[in-house]
């Protein structure tokens, strides 16, 4: 009876703080929850219960506790894990912002189709779901991924689509992790080259409920953030000079064919022939000639006629 008036009194109190016109929305589905929102404590630990989220509301799972988070968009949800403790940061049309300082969870993002021109920034779309860790911040265009954080480390498998990770202490330090591969970012450090992940391994990784799951995979030693950024610096003054050889290359290409496709319009020049004054003399005199002989046959016809009518 007391648990029931507890329970009542805690859907209660969620009922007093306003929430978002389109829900976030915490089903339980094993365990128990703690959700922190102003000050206050509530924990519910009825399964199938299904709690609204409002901005800066943090959530922690208790041991053996699984709860499965529906965003806005309802086909995109976070499920978390045992032991996870996860933060409500930021929720606006365009950009999401979550934070899983420990514990793990499993993310499904969809891309977001928006009327409006995707803004590029040196040739990269912005992320539009971001997450916190302690040690790294990961960027999500639309994609299903698994991510393990504790306060030493933060580790990422990509199942589909593309997800980036980056320090926490050097956000530009950015590593981007295809599907079926995982990366690791620990404490100081930048982000392990991505490794395929064969999919035995990728199934353990997803089924189990621990961050301490990432254990199995084989991570490549990682550089440091000063090496990772003297590479990244050279990578893109390479990629900055293959551009400009290849803009080069187009304009001059466009330049061919363009005195290619307009030849001059020169007309041909003509050959002068040589002008002999004499031959056209004798051509002139044989023409009046001919002229004169033609009147005369004329005028000899015309009297026979006349003589024959007499």
């Amino acid at each position: 009876m007391q648990r029931n008036i507890l329970t009542i009194l805690l859907f209660w109190v969620l009922l007093t703080f306003p929430v978002f016109a389109e829900e976030v929305e915490l089903e339980l589905k094993l365990g128990l929850v703690k959700i922190m929102r102003a000050g206050q404590v509530m924990i519910f630990s009825e399964k199938g219960s299904k709690i609204p989220l409002q901005l800066k509301d943090q959530v922690q799972t208790g041991a053996s506790s699984k709860a499965l988070i529906r965003l806005p968009k309802k086909d995109e949800t976070i499920q978390l894990g045992s032991r996870s403790f996860f933060g409500l940061d930021n929720l606006t049309e365009d950009q999401t912002k979550v934070s899983l300082l420990t514990g793990k969870g499993q993310f499904k993002v969809t891309p977001k189709i928006s009327a409006r021109k995707t803004i590029r920034r040196k040739g990269r779309k912005r992320d539009r779901f971001k997450i916190r860790t302690v040690t790294a911040v990961v960027g999500v265009r639309g994609t299903e991924f698994v991510l393990g954080a504790s306060g030493s480390q933060t580790n990422l498998l990509t199942i589909t689509g593309l997800v980036t990770i980056a320090p926490i202490e050097a956000p530009d330090i950015e590593v981007e992790v295809p599907e079926n591969q995982a990366s690791q970012v620990r404490q100081g450090l930048a982000p392990t080259p991505p490794v395929p992940i064969a999919p035995e391994i990728q199934e353990q990784i997803v089924q189990d409920d621990s961050p301490q799951v990432f254990n199995v995979v084989d991570y490549p030693p990682a550089p440091t953030i000063e090496k990772a950024r003297e590479e990244q610096q050279s990578k893109q003054q390479e990629s900055d000079n293959k551009e400009d050889s290849q803009e080069k290359e187009e304009t001059e290409k466009e330049e061919t064919v363009g005195e290619k496709e307009s030849p001059l319009t020169q007309e041909p020049k003509l050959e002068e022939l040589p002008l002999d004054l004499n031959s056209l003399e004798e051509v002139q005199e044989q023409l009046e000639k001919t002229k004169e002989e033609v009147i005369e046959k004329d005028r000899q016809k015309i009297l026979e006629l006349n003589i024959e009518r007499e």
